[in-house]
């Protein structure tokens, strides 16, 4: 019951961002399994839109599709945002917990989710000429759901304003932290191995 509860939830936050997420936050509303599965449908309904787009909008090949790649593109992002995001708001004494901001993230991307199933069945419907109303339907929802993210870390953390865009600035920058240090890691676990291979 909690858990279909959680669900219908993420509309309230939809239409009433800055009043769900402060009962979200402070009256225990919504749950971590609620919000993730909508994380786990926008991953879902991604691999199928990639997949089984219009074949008029569809410029990818299938055999090349990958499913992990698809996979990571959805969960990488939003794991390295949750783990910057919790970095710097420890540090600037935000109230949230990991919890809190990984619930909220999750929420957050229900407008992303729906957008991308409305391309999936506006692409089968649409000419070539009206394909401009795709990208707007994708805008749309990337838009909502950055303001869905910016009202969430406001909300979660108490924070004015001017220091909530100053923590999202500072949480774009440890993701890029984030990215170098494991690029930079991964190059270096590939250089080990070719020496011990190279002395073997």
């Amino acid at each position: 019951r909690n858990y279909f509860r959680g669900l219908l939830f993420g509309f309230i936050i939809l239409v009433k961002p800055f009043a769900g997420f402060w009962d979200m936050k402070h009256e225990k509303k919504g749950n971590l399994r609620s919000s993730l599965t909508y994380l786990i449908l926008l991953v879902i309904i991604s691999i199928f839109m990639v997949q089984y787009s219009g074949f008029i909008f569809n410029t990818n090949e299938i055999k090349g599709i990958s499913i992990i790649d698809e996979i990571t593109k959805i969960l990488g992002p939003f794991i390295l945002w949750c783990v910057a995001s919790w970095s710097v708001t420890t540090l600037i004494e935000g109230e949230g917990t990991f919890r809190d901001i990984a619930m909220g993230t999750g929420y957050a991307v229900m407008p992303l989710l729906f957008s991308r199933i409305f391309y999936l069945l506006l692409s089968n419907i649409l000419l070539l000429n009206e394909g401009a109303l795709l990208s707007v339907v994708l805008y749309i929802g990337i838009a909502w759901s950055m303001l869905l993210v910016f009202t969430s870390t406001l909300v979660i953390h108490q924070f004015s304003a001017a220091k909530n865009i100053f923590a999202l600035l500072l949480s774009f920058i440890v993701v890029g932290i984030i990215i170098f240090l494991g690029l930079l890691f991964i190059n270096l676990i590939e250089q080990m191995y070719d020496y011990i291979y190279s002395i073997y």
